[in-house]
């Protein structure tokens, strides 16, 4: 294995896949990437890695019996470089394919952090690989780092993973004496192979927490992690070295390795030295890890063109789009429309919106679209009022009531108004309003609020 690849995105709903998806319940959020061998075990000889992939190239090779299928090459590897973004060519089998499942609803969503990698099932993560369990093992009562933490330590210490990813995971608090046996596990664990206690020891060698201030020490192990794939490890190392063109390696490895912040930070660099076609790309990674700000920064160069950038609608509008489903908001939705038009936002926000158990600012939006006709949008005031009436339901806002009780009305004629009604006496009840929409528009239709 020689590094990995990783798409930004943390989660993905329902509502973000376009195209024929029915039946897809997962989404691929990492590869690790490399060369492979594997042998049958027919024969009993034991050959080196080299034999292993050599086996084919010549009739007379021992491993030509027991090799049953391999990928990549095990030369174009090992001339890999660290601050290489790319595997060599030969070098980019898949290994290892890390999946997430696809949410049904934005609604159940959680802001938890990114879970570790797994294992097969029978297997447990041990020493930083997936192995058969010990079943002499004792089972792990450490469930909360911040409270048991000699109990998490010393579990960790008897290679009691699940101990040990508590230590990783859980918030601490800890006392200058605990800082200093938490250095020492972190240490433990990165001798085992376990990348992320590498770069978090890393950070204490950087900030002498813990341990005596050691850059070189910070570096090494940054690097070493780095190696292995892990973005966190790449982000630190760019900020240990501050050369211009090292900075930007790493920047690049720990992008692709999954950083959505060294996506960005490698884009607002490329944009600032007017290479705006080189900055776009990185900008549309971390706005799909979840980074409005370079949503924003991404959208605004491909719309305007400036910094060296090529004029492109569609990309500006993708990226707004980032900030209207993240952050709900009403300049990025506007956008998505004025930019690209109808017939790129109505697919997105639709889809988006139908998704939802509860309506939000893109579903309001949307209807205002319906409700006005503007950016391409044709007048359809019966599908603005389904959305407006939505949000009135699960929101009780004033306003949006009266919207939809107008846009029923609108829509339905005289056999809308006894349910444009109840709209506006929900609507009528909101107490976080000083204006009431829903109470005049009751008075103005002869109805006692």
């Amino acid at each position: 294995m020689i590094g990995k690849t990783s798409t930004t995105k943390r989660d993905l709903t329902r509502g973000d896949l376009l195209g024929r998806c029915e039946g897809a319940t997962h989404f691929v959020r990492r590869a690790l990437l490399g060369a492979f061998a594997l042998r049958t075990g027919s024969n009993a000889e034991v050959v080196t890695a080299a034999e292993l992939f050599g086996a084919g190239a010549g009739s007379s090779s021992k491993s030509d019996k027991i090799v049953a299928n391999r990928d990549g090459d095990l030369n174009a590897c090992m001339s890999s470089s660290l601050t290489a973004s790319e595997p060599p060519n030969g070098c980019g089998a898949l290994l290892r394919l890390e999946l997430l499942p696809i949410a049904e609803s934005p609604d159940i969503k959680t802001d938890k952090e990114e879970p570790g990698i797994g294992c097969p099932e029978g297997l447990v993560r041990r020493d930083g690989k997936c192995a058969s369990p010990v079943a002499s093992a004792p089972a792990p009562t450490c469930t909360n780092a911040l409270d048991q933490f000699d109990t998490c330590i010393s579990e960790c210490d008897q290679r009691m993973s699940p101990s040990c990813d508590h230590l990783l995971h859980d918030h601490l608090v800890l006392s200058s004496d605990q800082q200093k046996k938490y250095a020492q596990i972190l240490g433990t664990m990165c001798e085992r192979g376990a990348d992320e206690a590498c770069v978090k020891l890393a950070q204490r060698y950087r900030d002498a927490n813990g341990v005596a201030e050691d850059r070189a020490r910070a570096d090494a192990l940054a690097m070493g992690a780095c190696g292995n794939g892990n973005a966190e490890g790449c982000w630190l190392l760019m900020q240990l070295r501050k050369s211009d063109v090292e900075s930007r390696k790493m920047s690049a490895r720990a992008c692709y390795a999954g950083s959505a912040q060294a996506c960005g930070q490698l884009g607002s660099i490329y944009a600032m030295d007017n290479k705006g076609n080189e900055a776009g790309p990185f900008f549309e990674r971390a706005c799909d890890g979840g980074l409005d700000d370079y949503c924003l920064e991404g959208a605004k160069l491909f719309e305007t063109g400036n910094n060296g950038t090529t004029r492109d609608a569609k990309r500006s509008a993708a990226l707004y789009w980032g900030v209207c489903k993240g952050k709900s908001s009403q300049l990025g939705c506007h956008k998505v429309a004025e930019v690209a038009g109808a017939d790129f936002a109505r697919p997105l926000m639709e889809t988006h919106c139908r998704a939802r158990a509860t309506a939000d600012s893109v579903c309001y939006r949307l209807a205002s679209f319906y409700d006005v006709g503007e950016y391409g949008f044709s007048q359809d005031r019966a599908r603005a009022a389904e959305l407006f009436e939505t949000i009135c339901m699960d929101k009780g806002d004033t306003m949006t009531c009266a919207k939809a009780a107008d846009a029923l009305v609108s829509a339905r004629g005289d056999k809308g108004k006894p349910h444009a009604i109840e709209l506006l006496r929900k609507g009528c009840k909101d107490p976080n309003t000083s204006k009431d929409w829903s109470c005049n528009r009751l008075k103005q239709m002869g109805e006692n609020p």
